[in-house]
């Protein structure tokens, strides 16, 4: 997984961003809601343009700090409805880490979940990584069930730990190894 070409599920195909996603990508990113959890403004369409400017050219994961962002497109139909992001966090440590937005308009689908057991899949096939972490705002009651679905065991709760978007907010931080993933994704198979 040094280069993604892409990654398939059952329903699901995690490709590279393409410029001509901003307008699925706007969907989402402009929703306040959406991001009242993630790093990132309510943003417009010149924004998005930007960011996915970036995000086209985030598809390497071979060193720390590398950063993965895929657009989540729908086989069905070809719609992108979300987007699944990884990071190479520590090569000492073997850790990388996990996150997912996905548009209103297709959530309560299992679309985050199914994506995150692809894109891990992937993660723990580069042999890279011994551990994978989600980290969100304790608030976020949507990513937690997506992580304990996925059968990540919360690790810690650190209670206003970080100064986020003018308020302090508590995290929670869930991991897997990939023994435990192993055992996980065999089961469900």
């Amino acid at each position: 997984m040094s280069s993604i070409a892409l990654i398939e599920s059952s329903r699901l195909v995690l490709r590279p961003f393409e410029m001509d996603d901003c307008e699925a990508v706007l969907e989402y990113q402009s929703n306040p809601e959406v991001v009242r959890y993630v790093p990132w403004p309510v943003r417009n369409a010149s924004m998005v343009e930007e960011a996915l400017s970036k995000a086209i050219h985030q598809t390497n994961f071979e060193r720390q700090d590398d950063y993965l962002s895929l657009a989540l497109v729908r086989k069905s139909d070809g719609r992108l409805v979300g987007q699944m992001n990884a990071m190479y966090v520590s090569e000492k440590d073997q850790c990388g880490e996990i996150g997912y937005v996905v548009n209103p308009d297709f959530s309560g689908q299992g679309f985050a979940r199914e994506a995150s057991r692809a894109l891990g899949s992937a993660m723990f096939d580069t042999k890279k990584l011994r551990r994978v972490i989600a980290r969100f705002d304790d608030r976020n009651l949507a990513s937690r069930a997506v992580v304990h679905k996925l059968g990540f065991r919360e690790e810690a709760h650190f209670i206003d730990d970080d100064f986020f978007k003018g308020e302090w907010t508590s995290t929670f931080v869930y991991a897997t190894l990939r023994d435990e993933w192993d055992k996980i994704t065999s089961l469900s198979s």
